[in-house]
């Protein structure tokens, strides 16, 4: 496909589609090129497609069929986190996570979920939550670490005072959204390989089966039923439709306006290294 375009400035832009080459572009290399990549990208990128993007959910790949389900591995072989995402009007979540090293499994198997409180008593009802020193570790929000104007105390100060420590999480957002996805990816791949049958987003995807014990070999995320928030959050987190309205426009994505307090402790947890960060930078903005 080859189209022309007389532009305002006077210029003729001419617009290459990658068909207009076949022998160049065989069937084979489409296919390892789209198996490489996101979906989005091969539609924006290759197809020509600049709305390919806007509106579509961040995490494509859950499947509450495969990632939600009872503990998959004995929670009493591993070790146990919780981490923090801090709101006063919008809800504060808290999740808690367990790690089984030995089969790269993470499993989030509680959460809290609530607005309109102090931190004094968020921290009241999570540490009835929980047993005495069920949890290694305690994630937050990053920036609850930094003071701001002239203040002489922190957020993460309040809750320390309250009784829970915490240590700063790594915010990368556009780092943090290809982590969680590329355990959602090794989960479904597990499940794929455990059913004998590729799962429908590697079949939309056109990632080849060859992929597949690469992929289950890699770090897999999974959910407990009674995590309704958490499973509602990552089903409906969303890229922002108007980001992609432009067709000149640089790939800049941006989030939806939409509930991200549970899903942001979920890239918190599966984040590594666990360090403070230092002039973190990404190019996804929230709205």
């Amino acid at each position: 496909m080859l189209e022309t375009k007389n532009c305002k400035s006077g210029f003729l832009a001419v617009r290459l589609h990658y068909s207009i080459d076949p022998a160049l572009w065989s069937p084979n290399r489409i296919a390892a090129i789209r198996s490489a990549i996101p979906g989005w990208r091969w539609l924006k990128e290759y197809e020509i497609d600049f709305s390919a993007r806007g509106g579509q959910k961040v995490y494509d790949c859950f499947d509450p069929l495969v990632h939600v389900q009872t503990p998959p591995i004995a929670l009493t072989a591993c070790v146990k986190y919780k981490v923090i995402d801090h709101g006063r009007r919008n809800p504060t979540a808290c999740l808690w996570f367990a790690e089984h090293k030995s089969s790269q499994t993470v499993y989030f198997y509680r959460e809290y979920y609530r607005p309109d409180a102090t931190i004094a008593e968020h921290c009241r009802t999570i540490r009835e939550l929980e047993q005495q020193n069920e949890t290694h570790l305690t994630l937050i929000d990053p920036s609850t670490h930094r003071r701001l104007d002239n203040a002489t105390t922190t957020i993460a100060d309040e809750y320390a005072r309250c009784g829970i420590a915490t240590t700063p999480a790594d915010n990368n957002l556009a780092t943090g959204i290809e982590t969680v996805c590329q355990a959602l990816l090794s989960a479904i791949a597990r499940w794929s390989i455990a059913h004998s049958t590729l799962h429908y987003y590697f079949e939309k995807h056109a990632i080849p089966t060859r992929e597949l014990p690469t992929l289950a070999q890699q770090r897999s995320v999974y959910f407990h039923p009674s995590m309704t928030n958490t499973i509602r959050e990552l089903a409906q987190l969303s890229w922002d439709a108007s980001a992609d309205a432009d067709s000149g426009k640089s790939l800049s994505e941006r989030i939806a306006n939409v509930d991200d307090h549970a899903t942001d402790c979920v890239r918190y947890a599966l984040m590594r290294p666990w360090s403070r960060p230092q002039n973190l930078r990404t190019n996804i903005r929230k709205l």
